[in-house]
């Protein structure tokens, strides 16, 4: 897929104020991307998918030119719109701030969640490492994971960001190499592409599918901190893009060599595929290397996602769409209140997932929030639409198609219960909603009151 960077979009009513810091460059940006998209899952999925056979792969294919359409699509939008926001800037600017305030409430909201789900997972690979761990041991790493990633974006997006390249490269080392090694053992000319009869592909591709769409969410996270990026019209659209393909490539890789090495059963049954893969390659136990892989993949994730989480609300406040102390920023540009209030709110998740009888309800709101990021998607490409419709190309309208059907279809796949459920967490927002509707209006009758001078 080309990426036209000759758009004729006009930068001079949306630029960035110069003396915005801008700490990222190419490297911490594609990380950044690279490494919220492969998060925890990466170790779990091809075992979860693994009783799909050949399916799993051809799904991840599908899935994977829809994300790339996806990115596209952002990517072509912050050519004209580099500021902090990402989604919810995009949706301001083409259908007005009301739209725009449902965007960033629920982008925020889903964010935070995501950022729980993290710490939960990065403390699941610690726990067997440290022994039984009480309850309040468990809560009690969860709050210094929390505290300390917290702490190191307040330092500065610049610190954040060369932490992120440096967590997300040792993630990629085993989760390259190893499926990497494995292409030598293969024998090729035995392999097998067989699927399963006619009345089953279709049921087992959507299932597949629908496991394979949330390994791309947050392909769109270069776009959120565009404000703070160096060579934003440049360095955005190649970070979408690049980390969007390095992650397909991780999974579509590591599911091809495993499912043909380990076996689609074994595989299906197996609790660490990476160790297991790599036993077989090495010999050996590779259990406590890969769990501290699991580890390090689950805190990069969970830095790139408090990054981005501050900035959504950092943005939607200089939109008027939040209260304006999400804007506040200290001498770098770190908006540390909206960071320390994100971080705050992922705290009762913490403690809701504690309790096994309110995990399947943890669980819940997970994928709700999943499910609500897609409703998301659908209104960027409405917005890209509507923003560009006076330039916009044959092939760029196929793209904003194929995007809009990829998009529809992974709602569709998450089911009308998920989607009733999403729309209730965006009405929870309705008190803030109300409460910036006042100070608006409010500070209409105050201008039009006062005197000219």
């Amino acid at each position: 897929m080309t990426l036209n960077l000759n758009w004729s979009i006009s930068l001079m009513s949306h630029a960035v104020s110069p003396t915005a810091p801008r700490r990222l460059g190419i490297l911490q940006t594609t990380s950044l991307v690279t490494g919220n998209l492969v998060g925890s899952g990466v170790f779990l999925l091809p075992a979860t998918l693994a009783l799909f056979g050949n399916l799993s792969l051809i799904a991840w294919l599908l899935t994977g030119l829809g994300a790339l359409m996806l990115a596209w699509i952002f990517a072509q939008m912050s050519l004209s719109y580099p500021q902090n926001g990402g989604p919810h800037h995009f949706v301001t600017e083409a259908f007005g701030q009301k739209y725009g305030y449902w965007v960033a409430w629920g982008y925020w909201v889903l964010s935070w969640i995501s950022n729980a789900a993290l710490i939960v997972a990065a403390v699941s690979y610690i726990g067997p490492l440290l022994g039984n761990l009480s309850s309040f041991q468990i809560l009690a790493l969860e709050l210094g994971i929390l505290c300390v990633i917290t702490l190191i974006n307040i330092l500065g997006i610049q610190i954040a960001g060369k932490f992120e390249f440096i967590m997300t490269s040792l993630k990629l080392i085993p989760l390259v190499c190893i499926p990497l090694a494995g292409l030598y053992f293969i024998d090729w000319s035995t392999l097998s592409f067989s699927l399963p009869d006619t009345e089953m592909k279709f049921d087992g591709l959507k299932s597949a599918m629908f496991l394979t769409i949330w390994a791309f969410v947050g392909l769109e996270t270069a776009t959120v901190t565009g404000g703070e990026i160096k060579n934003p019209t440049k360095t955005i659209p190649f970070a979408t893009l690049c980390g969007t393909g390095l992650a397909l490539l991780v999974y579509l890789l590591g599911s091809f060599v495993m499912l043909n090495l380990l076996g689609a059963e074994p595989l299906s049954v197996s609790k660490a595929p990476y160790a297991d893969l790599a036993g077989l390659l090495f010999g050996g136990s590779w259990t406590t290397l890969i769990a501290i892989a699991a580890i390090i993949c689950c805190l990069g994730s969970f830095n790139g996602w408090t990054m981005v989480v501050g900035r959504i609300a950092q943005g939607a406040a200089d939109q008027k769409l939040f209260p304006s102390f999400f804007a506040k920023t200290d001498k770098n540009g770190t908006p540390v209140i909206s960071l320390l209030i994100s971080a705050s709110c992922t705290l009762p998740m913490l403690i809701l997932s504690l309790r096994e009888d309110l995990i399947s309800q943890f669980n819940l709101i997970i994928d709700v929030s999943i499910t609500l990021i897609l409703l998301i998607y659908a209104a960027c490409i409405f917005a890209f639409f509507k923003l560009f419709y006076k330039k916009i190309q044959a092939q760029h309208i196929a793209i904003g198609i194929g995007s809009l059907c990829f998009v529809f279809f992974s709602i569709w796949a998450a089911g009308i219960k998920m989607i009733m459920l999403s729309l209730i967490l965006l009405i929870l927002g309705l008190p803030m909603y109300l409460l910036q509707r006042k100070h608006a209006l409010y500070r209409t009758l105050n201008t039009e009151l006062t005197p000219n001078t």
